[in-house]
């Protein structure tokens, strides 16, 4: 016997300390987790501080580089102005005019020396322009350098009605020498006849890139950072970076052939691209710096400013290790009370418990004293209130048992019912026999569980119901059915279309006093749609929109037929069934419902 009472006192210290060792690990693990989020805030802090510094300067450097963008565009445009200019004067002088406008070979030779020795000084005025060519419309071509193919190759490709266009680059040899070089030219039209607009020839002037840009296409240039210069055609025409670095240039276009202006990787290296645009020249200019260069000092900020984060999270993680004792010591004492507790020995209840550690945990203890004492308080009142709230019960429910006593049967109703219509036959009184009849049948459909009944059986009650109103209002009441046979086995809420009727009996009889109603149901693929309309007053178009807007938005109190047949079809159909009402101003009034197609063809109503 002490054996087996050490063992089981062995294992329940076991567990209670298992419990406890369990409640010391979640707490310090708890601190300590909120050791390491404070790092990882400090870190977020300093990763949005690295990021806004280098979006500041991403966008400083977006900055310059437009600047130089800027720059640049300026002297190509003034560069290009000026060559411009060049073209006007050549095109429209009076001795290129002339010789336009010749259609005789031997005027056309004999002219020849004059039109080159003229356009000659034209390209010595600016170094780089390496051709000039005057091309008429039939077969004369007057230029400095190029083969005569070459020019009218590029005449061809100057847009019509334009003042000045800039081809592409392209290669061409003059004096044995290859060179890849622009073309700007202009078609001259007549300055005699400004009756007919007709063009009469062609003017080019061919250069090199240090006509506009200032540097040939093969001169280094350390004045701008990584650079790359396209044509219209998206050609290379410049490069300063070394060579061989971009080799396939179609990486700087997206899928639509615009110019990347975002951060992209090229053979494993992260650049930041910026591009401008040459409006005259037809090209693009593209700047790149990788993104090592532009956060050169920011990366070694970042690795020291981390470093000293972790080596404060260590601080921390044991200052807090030394420090909880204080936290955990108390929690035991508490746990070993509790547990006792559990265990059945009900004498701590009425015991005080005292912890020592931090302040708030012997303010715990404090609280936990005062509300054992008004529990066992509120334990003595709830005894006595228990008795009162049984006693108050089992009278109320022997009110509610009076209640339904009270209540009439339906089945009293229907027998009290039968028994006058009985009387009624005895009396030989047959129009009372079928208003009785008639009633029975609608309060007995009335009372039915069901929720879905058949369309014809709902027919069948708005019969008797218009028989009863018709035993009342004789021929001032008419009413005739429109309904596709296929729809009587079709499933409709109970009472959906009894109360339109209704509106329609009473409404119409009060405005014109008589009414002809109609009651229409067609199907329309797979919805049923039925119409209640009568030949009323009708109502204007801002009534019908005004008693819609109220059907959605749940507000009919003024129009409960209306209100309630709205709601029991969206509530049970959703987007499937509903409501309308269409204007039929002097014509009557007019409902449409419309819901899902579901027969029964077999099933009784």
């Amino acid at each position: 016997m002490p054996d087996r009472l050490c063992r089981v006192f062995k294992e329940f210290r076991k567990q209670v300390s298992v419990k406890i060792l369990h409640r010391f690990r979640s707490i310090r693990t708890l601190i300590f987790s909120v050791c390491i989020l404070s790092l990882l805030i400090m870190q977020l802090v300093l990763f949005m501080y690295y990021s806004r510094s280098k979006t500041m300067i991403v966008r400083n450097n977006r900055s310059n580089f437009q600047g130089l963008i800027e720059q640049m565009n300026e002297s190509v445009q003034l560069n290009c102005s000026y060559l411009n200019g060049m073209v006007e004067n050549i095109a429209y002088s009076r001795s290129v005019q002339s010789y336009l406008e010749l259609d005789n070979a031997t005027a056309i030779q004999n002219d020849h020396a004059a039109i080159l020795n003229f356009i000659k000084p034209f390209a010595e005025i600016q170094s780089g322009i390496r051709d000039i060519a005057v091309i008429g419309l039939y077969g004369n071509v007057v230029n400095i350098n190029l083969e005569e193919d070459v020019v009218r190759t590029i005449a061809q490709e100057i847009p019509e009605k334009t003042l000045w266009y800039y081809t592409g680059l392209h290669k061409m040899t003059i004096n044995h020498h290859e060179d890849w070089l622009f073309t700007v030219g202009a078609n001259v039209y007549s300055t005699t006849d400004f009756t007919n607009k007709a063009k009469i020839g062609t003017v080019l002037i061919t250069f090199n890139m240090q006509s506009i840009f200032g540097f040939s296409r093969y001169q280094a240039n350390d004045q701008y950072p990584e650079m790359l210069i396209f044509d219209r055609n998206q050609t290379l025409a410049y490069q300063n970076v070394a060579e061989g670095t971009s080799t396939d240039y179609s990486l700087y276009f997206n899928q639509a052939g615009n110019y990347l202006q975002t951060v992209q990787t090229f053979n494993g290296q992260t650049y930041y691209i910026e591009t401008g645009s040459f409006d005259t020249l037809g090209g693009h200019i593209v700047f790149l710096i990788t993104a090592d260069e532009l956060v050169q000092g920011l990366e070694s900020t970042k690795r020291w400013t981390q470093a000293a984060c972790l080596i404060a999270l260590a601080i921390m993680l044991l200052l807090t290790f030394l420090s909880s004792n204080d936290i955990i010591r108390p929690i035991r004492q508490f746990v070993s009370y509790l547990n006792g507790v559990r265990q059945g020995d009900l004498r701590l209840l009425k015991v005080p418990i005292h912890l020592n550690g931090a302040s708030e945990l012997v303010l715990l203890a404090d609280e936990f004293n005062r509300m054992m004492n008004e529990l066992n308080d509120m334990n003595h009142r709830l005894v006595q209130t228990s008795m009162q709230l049984y006693e108050s019960e089992l009278a109320q429910k022997q009110a509610e048992l009076n209640a339904l006593y009270s209540q009439i049967n339906p089945h009293f109703l229907f027998n009290t019912l039968e028994a006058i219509k009985g009387s009624a036959v005895d009396e030989n009184a047959h129009d009372t026999f079928i208003m009785l009849t008639d009633l029975a049948r609608l309060f007995r459909y009335a009372v039915r569980e069901d929720k879905l009944v058949r369309l014809s059986a709902e027919l069948d009650v708005i019969s008797s119901y218009l028989a009863l109103q018709k035993m009342r209002f004789g021929n001032e009441l008419k009413y005739e059915y429109q309904i596709e046979p296929e729809l009587l086995g079709q499933q409709i809420p109970k009472l959906l279309l009894q109360p339109l009727v209704e509106n329609a009996v009473l409404h119409g009889m009060e405005q014109n006093g008589s009414v002809m109603i109609w009651l229409t149901g067609h199907r329309k693929g797979d919805k049923v749609l039925l119409e209640v309309r009568d030949n009323g007053a009708g109502i204007d178009e801002k009534r019908r929109q005004e008693i819609m807007r109220q059907l959605r938005q749940h507000r009919g109190n003024q129009h409960l037929g209306l209100y309630n047949t709205y709601n029991r079809l969206t509530n049970l159909y959703g987007k499937k069934g509903g409501l309308v009402i269409r204007q039929m101003q002097g014509q009557g009034f007019a409902v449409d419902i419309y819901l899902p197609w579901q027969p029964t063809p077999s099933a009784e109503a």
